[in-house]
């Protein structure tokens, strides 16, 4: 996931097919596509400040993964 500022996301195509769904605390919306099933991204739904969108980046044509630099993160010792 790459976090972007909501108001930078630039969509190419109708937000007609993207399905929508929360869980949890609901403060992220989690995007879907209502022919394949895949998560191209979410935004939270806060409604005070710059909101943010996070795009999985699986979903950009062009992505080198390989080449994308990863930070491993122990969220259990937390």
């Amino acid at each position: 996931m790459w976090a972007v500022p909501r108001a930078d996301l630039r969509l190419l195509t109708s937000d007609e097919g993207v399905g929508r769904y929360t869980f949890n605390n609901h403060v992220i919306e989690h995007r879907f596509c209502r022919t394949c099933g895949s998560n191209p991204y979410a935004e939270d739904v806060a409604t005070d400040g710059e909101r943010s969108a996070y795009v999985n980046i699986r979903c950009l044509e062009g992505i080198d993964i390989a080449a994308i630099p990863t930070i491993e993160f122990d969220g259990r010792s937390m």
